[in-house]
């Protein structure tokens, strides 16, 4: 089942009324997501980010392929410029960075570059504003009482595609960018995330035997015919006229995430009750769900969620954007950032 009206699953909260503890207590009641509306300050983060702090032709979807590769960070895909499309499973042009206060000033890792503007991120003041409101939020998660670790801030732009037809054309650009190898690794890639969700095993990497197992014409025909029956047992298949653009997964990096976006043939869903609910994705309310890490700090899961988009549809009337800030606890944040170790 796939609600798409009111949300039970789901608790709303004014931001008055987000205290110490207040999330925590809905985490630990198995709440997937916290959606705080009545925040001005979201919507000013929003339009800080998209409207006025950067001209267009600073984001990376609106920059030419060597600029994107200019502040890509190698072999990391949780910090910089980045194309991430992968069938089933990554659909987005992405910025990613993380932000903190070093020696009383706002520190944005990794250091980014233009050409055409002084900076490519957003100002210190819209970076202080987006670190008072997740410390907030980050004290709300956490039980009341219980201190706060030392953290960063993550900051996520990811820009889907206009549209199912724009994504297939992106896919088979980059599928021929390298030989037959590469389009035979993007194949098995696939396969692997289009399969239901029963297959993941802790330890024992399931996904990627079947997806080997793929090649050989008569196990592809019975692996699709065992994962059709999962997905239906599980639950696991998109709405009608929806398909799977970002895999079902868990925010193993972050402590918590909270997301803003503005998007019409795109949403995200959480997994809670054995079903899929839509969260609702605005730039005046942030849905605020835990990571993996505060399992570390509270009695919570983290949050499993997918991305959709609809099927032989295009827009032009919304970007298409969310817009994402997470809590990095430093000991992580060193781990992904080198040069966030020099500073800390």
């Amino acid at each position: 089942m796939h609600r798409n009206g009111p949300r039970p699953c789901l608790r709303e909260i004014a931001r008055p009324l987000v205290g110490a503890g207040v999330l925590a207590e809905a985490f630990r009641s198995k709440v997937p997501a916290v959606v705080v509306h009545e925040d001005p300050r979201i919507h000013q983060l929003w339009s800080g980010v998209m409207e006025s702090e950067l001209g267009e032709s600073q984001f990376p979807w609106e920059q030419t392929l060597q600029q994107v590769a200019r502040n890509h960070q190698p072999r990391n895909m949780n910090l910089g410029d980045m194309l991430r499309f992968v069938r089933s499973s990554f659909s987005q042009i992405a910025r990613k960075v993380l932000f903190a206060p070093v020696d009383g000033r706002m520190r944005v890792f990794p250091a980014l570059r233009s050409e055409s503007a002084e900076r490519c991120v957003p100002s210190d003041e819209l970076l202080w504003l987006a670190w008072e409101v997740m410390s907030e939020l980050l004290t709300a998660a956490l039980p009341s009482g219980a201190p706060a670790p030392r953290f960063a801030v993550s900051m996520d732009l990811l820009k889907y595609p206009a549209g199912s037809k724009d994504l297939d054309e992106i896919l088979e650009l980059l599928a021929d960018s390298g030989a037959e190898w590469t389009r035979l690794g993007r194949q098995l890639d696939a396969y692997k995330y289009s399969l239901s969700l029963a297959f993941d095993h802790p330890v024992i990497p399931l996904r990627d035997w079947l997806a080997l197992a793929s090649l050989v014409p008569t196990f592809r025909r019975a692996c699709d015919r065992l994962d059709a029956v999962l997905k239906r047992a599980f639950d696991d298949e998109p709405a009608p006229g929806w398909t799977i653009i970002g895999a079902p997964h868990i925010d193993d990096a972050r402590v918590l995430t909270a997301l803003v976006g503005d998007r019409d043939i795109v949403r995200t869903e959480v997994r809670t009750g054995g079903q899929w609910v839509e969260l609702p994705i605005t730039v005046s309310s942030v849905a605020v769900f835990p990571g993996v890490r505060l399992r570390n700090f509270a009695d919570c899961r983290p949050t499993l969620h997918r991305v959709l988009m609809r099927e032989d549809v295009s827009t032009r009337e919304r970007p298409n954007v969310s817009l994402t800030f997470g809590i990095v606890d430093e000991r992580h944040a060193m781990q992904l950032c080198p040069e966030y170790q020099c500073s800390a």
